[in-house]
């Protein structure tokens, strides 16, 4: 049985959990922040790739109970992982990349490591006491440095007093969004949203067959077209306001060959060129405001968008909105418009935590409910109390009174 370290989003683990469990990979277990310990008999070199998994690595061993001193924490990670079956590990790479033992010896790596939490040691301490022990531990292959051109990559996750060391063996797991971008000349943009948190925020919507699934701000169309791949028998409809991006996502939708249930446009969010009541299903990546944007656009862009989101869904629909901007999404939805007629409002079903990139994002699950009992807009509590208290009888009324 093959033991793997699966890295899936962090906070939102169950759901790649859902996905393993139906592709028949039930031995899975959380042993960290968006890290799965995945056991399986199956060939995962010639099966089919979880959507939501980011990364898959071969397992090789946990260092547990690091102390909490910077250099007695740095010679346990030099020395204890020496005593681990790095050999099982390599053989179970090689079956993942053939063509690299037929090249001539000694083969290259590259220790890595990712860091989360707070530690006297930094990842570059990690990637070196881990690359000197993994060298230590198979002297005897000759393995040699190459911090770029390398066929081997040992990854370490530190978090808490563990760490976690495994062989990369697949990376950004999803569609070729990356080639399509250098084929086109162009640089990956620094907010591209992966793949996998894509396929996750898709799923979290269970989508039926038959029904229409839109992105109002897609980028470059990863959300619809991993929704696209995963769920054929229903339409999407992607689009955004900048023209390198819907040509981006035209291109991208053209090269994985889902045009039959995909459709990208350039509009602006606020006014989109559909009917009401047209859109059983929103996904949507919120600008954050951080690379991209700013707080200020963002407190002009949320309410006009919500507005016309509200407009575009069907009265039984409902809306997944990913941001860093809780605060602003918080005031949008306990301030919404009073209406002195019967009327539609959003109505905040769950708040979803996601850490994306290092940033804390919340995922809102939305529908629409009707408001009948119309009138004068309702004062909330805190307003009320301070108006009592700032109604109070002076002392003109206290002689009229008398």
């Amino acid at each position: 049985m093959d033991v793997f370290v699966f890295k899936v989003t962090p906070q939102i683990e169950n759901v790649a959990m859902e996905e393993l469990t139906e592709l028949g990979l039930t031995e899975a277990t959380q042993v960290g922040p968006g890290l799965l310990l995945v056991r399986s008999c199956l060939p995962l070199e010639s099966c089919k790739l979880p959507h939501s998994v980011e990364s898959i690595f071969a397992y090789v061993g946990e260092i547990q109970e690091l102390p909490a001193e910077k250099d007695s924490a740095i010679l346990k990670m030099e020395e204890e992982p020496q005593q681990f079956d790095w050999s099982t590990a390599i053989a179970l790479w090689r079956r993942f990349y053939p063509n690299n033992f037929s090249m001539a010896m000694p083969l290259t790596f590259r220790s890595s490591a990712e860091r989360t939490g707070i530690h006297t040691f930094k990842s570059p301490d990690v990637e070196a006491a881990i690359g000197y022990a993994f060298q230590t531990a198979t002297a005897q292959d000759k393995f040699k440095v190459s911090l770029k051109k390398f066929d081997i990559e040992v990854f370490s996750f530190a978090f808490e007093n563990r760490v976690l060391i495994g062989l990369s063996l697949r990376r950004d797991i999803g569609f070729a969004k990356n080639r399509i971008w250098s084929e086109l000349g162009l640089e990956t943009p620094r907010t591209a949203l992966k793949p996998s948190l894509a396929y996750c925020l898709a799923r979290m919507a269970r989508i039926q067959p038959g029904e229409v699934v839109l992105d109002p701000m897609g980028g470059a169309g990863t959300i619809c077209i991993e929704g696209a791949f995963s769920w054929n028998r229903s339409y999407f409809v992607t689009g955004d306001v900048e023209t390198v991006s819907a040509s981006l996502a035209s291109a991208i939708v053209a090269s994985n060959n889902v045009q039959s249930n995909t459709t990208v446009a350039l509009w602006d969010a606020k006014r989109m060129p559909l009917r009401d009541r047209c859109v059983d299903v929103i996904i949507c990546d919120l600008p954050f405001g951080e690379r991209h944007g700013s707080h200020v656009n963002n407190s002009r862009l949320y309410p006009k968008a919500l507005s016309e989101l509200k407009r575009v869904l069907r009265d039984s629909g409902r809306c997944y909105l990913m941001t860093i901007e809780h605060k602003l999404m918080n005031n949008l939805l306990n301030h919404q418009l009073w209406k002195p007629e019967p009327f539609y409002r959003w109505r905040l079903e769950s708040r979803i935590p996601v850490n994306v990139g290092g940033y804390q994002a919340y995922i809102y699950h939305l529908t629409k409910e009707l408001v009948t009992e119309v009138g004068p807009m309702p004062l909330p509590s805190e307003a009320k109390k301070k108006w009592s208290k700032k109604k109070k009888s002076t002392p003109a009324e206290d002689r009229t009174e008398q």
